[in-house]
């Protein structure tokens, strides 16, 4: 009797902490603090919590229960968490829509993810409408949502979820074809969180800047990994550069992303200690916002998808200032090979793709177990990115595979020839790929953006002639003052290969 007696109590004490037991602890260890901070309006951890339970005892009332979908139709707001961690407790999932997406887009993921229930902001009523959101059982915030949550009782008892249950499914960009929905598992996003917030220290005095969309993995894991470690988040009243500055003084935020620009007076902000940009993509425009803004910041490159529940790799700049290119080293608990098309490991200097095996990989595609079978084809993870590591054993980006360029029979790797263009004092931004072109079949173009009227095309070429092989020069350039980027920030090539036009592009002459 002893002997079962003590079994028993020893798989109680180890059982599994789930997210549904997140917002418990959070409430008892941090229960006056501040979670959340929203147009002035302040909410607890002790509070958070109690809206938490209480969307729970709404959604299950309304129907939604184990392996229902919910989506949600926001910019960002609290009630990304919310329906995130009443999800988690109930064992649904959560489907967050972006709002950029015209509504025969959103109505295809609607569709396609089974949503049953949603919760809408207004500020979308027509493309929720349009897309037939509206058609579904559904919630308005700052309306019937808060009504319900206000007139219901927290719901009681604890309930366990296996690490394997989705909690959430966010769609890819789809750029070659229909976007699929990327799952979500609880454990996955456990160990996201756990890593990003062991990666970029952070503990529970931090105060956090919300301004990717977190509708998509990078804007949502940011902000849980923050939460996850007893922070408080901050939302800006919008996205413009003058509320992200103003948020920064008012709230005395310690972690943000990369500034959209710099702030109109050059004042020092001490109290920010972290800062995140791309992984391998430190520029001097970076050091200089840290060097003249932030003096007390550590800047983290980041690398990451959709498919590994955000961020897997993580850099330091000291580490990019003393190994240029460098993405840094992955995460404790994420292995990575570097494989030719064969799915063969390839040698340190050589190129191929880069495959990830770690738990906090997604479950798969929902409904898509042709692509769920190649993403993990050999039992890696794809990314579709083509890396190298060199002799120090650091992983260095080349390109997208998809982004690639073959002129002339060698390949290009546009990441390349960006990082030497944006080395060009006189470059602020720029995008590389292929387009046709009748002498090599396929030819690299640039879309740059100039600092000043004083820098030419031909002084961009002499510059990419010192620094790389004649081949991967530019032939074809074109000058603009904006680059189409996602709601990652990511610029949509895509979009800048429907757009080119030999008519109006550059077209350099052939060397001699």
């Amino acid at each position: 009797m002893q002997s079962t007696m003590t079994s028993i109590g020893r798989e109680a004490a180890t059982a599994d902490f789930t997210l549904g037991d997140f917002i418990e602890k959070a409430a008892r260890l941090w229960g006056d603090r501040a979670a959340l901070v929203h147009r002035n309006s302040t909410v607890t951890f002790e509070g958070f919590r109690d809206r938490v339970l209480r969307l729970q005892t709404v959604l299950e009332s309304s129907g939604v229960g184990q392996d229902s979908r919910i989506a949600l139709l926001s910019d960002n707001s609290p009630a990304y968490f919310e329906l995130f961690f009443a999800c988690a407790g109930i064992g649904a999932t959560l489907v967050p829509l972006n709002i950029r997406l015209s509504w025969r887009e959103v109505a295809y993921q609607v569709d396609n993810a089974d949503i049953s229930h949603c919760v809408l902001n207004r500020a979308f009523a027509e493309l929720a409408e349009r897309s037939g959101l509206t058609n579904l059982a559904h919630w308005w915030l700052d309306g019937s949502y808060e009504e319900a949550i206000a007139s219901t009782e927290p719901m009681r008892g604890r309930r366990f979820f296996p690490p394997q249950t989705a909690v959430s499914q966010m769609y890819t960009s789809g750029t070659t074809g229909f976007a699929k929905g990327c799952i979500h598992t609880q454990g996955g996003w456990r160990m996201s969180m756990m890593n990003l917030s062991l990666g970029m220290r952070i503990d529970r005095k931090a105060v956090a800047l919300v301004q990717a969309p977190l509708f998509h993995a990078w804007g949502l894991g940011y902000s849980l990994s923050h939460l996850y470690m007893g922070s408080t988040l901050v939302f800006p009243n919008s996205n413009s550069p003058a509320d992200y500055w103003e948020a920064i003084d008012n709230f005395d935020v310690t972690s943000a992303s990369v500034p959209p620009t710099p702030p109109p007076t050059p004042e020092p902000r001490p109290n920010v200690t972290i800062l995140t940009s791309q992984a391998g993509g430190l520029r001097r425009s970076a050091r200089t916002l840290r060097d003249e803004y932030f003096p007390n910041a550590e800047i983290y490159g980041v690398y990451g998808m959709t498919e590994l529940t955000n961020i897997a790799i993580m850099s330091r700049a000291w580490e990019e200032v003393e190994n240029p290119g460098t993405m840094g080293e992955p995460f404790a608990g994420v292995q990575f090979e570097v494989h030719d098309p064969e799915g063969n490991p390839v040698g340190r200097g050589d190129i191929g793709q880069l495959v990830i095996r770690t738990s906090q990989a997604c479950a798969g595609y929902y409904k898509d177990p042709e692509a769920t079978a190649d993403l993990f084809k050999g039992g890696w993870l794809h990314t579709g990115d083509l890396v190298l590591v060199d002799e120090r054993g650091d992983i260095h980006f080349q390109d997208r595979a998809k982004d690639m360029i073959k002129t002339g029979g060698e390949n290009v790797y546009s990441a390349e020839v960006e990082r030497v263009l944006l080395d060009h004092p006189g470059v602020a931004d720029a995008a590389v790929f292929g387009v046709p072109d009748e002498r090599w079949g396929e030819a690299v173009k640039a879309v740059v953006i100039f600092r000043s009227q004083d820098v030419t095309i031909e002084q961009l070429d002499a510059f990419c002639l010192e620094h790389i092989a004649a081949y991967k020069r530019p032939r074809w350039y074109e000058v603009a003052e904006t680059l189409p980027r996602n709601g990652t920030g990511k610029v949509v090539k895509t979009k800048l290969r429907e757009l080119h036009d030999p008519r109006t592009s550059i077209r350099l002459g052939e060397r001699s």
